[in-house]
């Protein structure tokens, strides 16, 4: 057993209060990382939404607009049809 303590001693196999402590501060530095990655993705995806949804309101005010042309035009044909009949 002695030469097998040896081995682990000279491999640097022999856990330490500092190695774990070590270990511990890189898996906490990657986690940081992650949640800062993590919230730079969600603030694009929401600025994505927020651009998209801009752009369907839009859309959506220029369709309602194209109904009340037509029913304007609508009202104006009736009425020149009338004239003229």
């Amino acid at each position: 057993m002695n030469i097998i303590a040896t081995i682990r001693t000279f491999l640097g196999l022999v856990p330490s209060t500092e190695k774990a402590i070590a270990g511990f501060t890189k898996a906490a530095a990657h986690l940081d990382f992650v949640a800062d990655y993590e919230a730079a993705v969600i603030t694009a995806h929401a600025e994505k939404i927020t651009s998209l949804q801009a752009r369907i309101d839009g859309i959506a005010k220029a369709r309602l607009d194209a109904f009340a042309r037509r029913d304007r035009a609508k009202t104006i044909a009736s009425r020149v049809n009338a004239i003229v009949a």
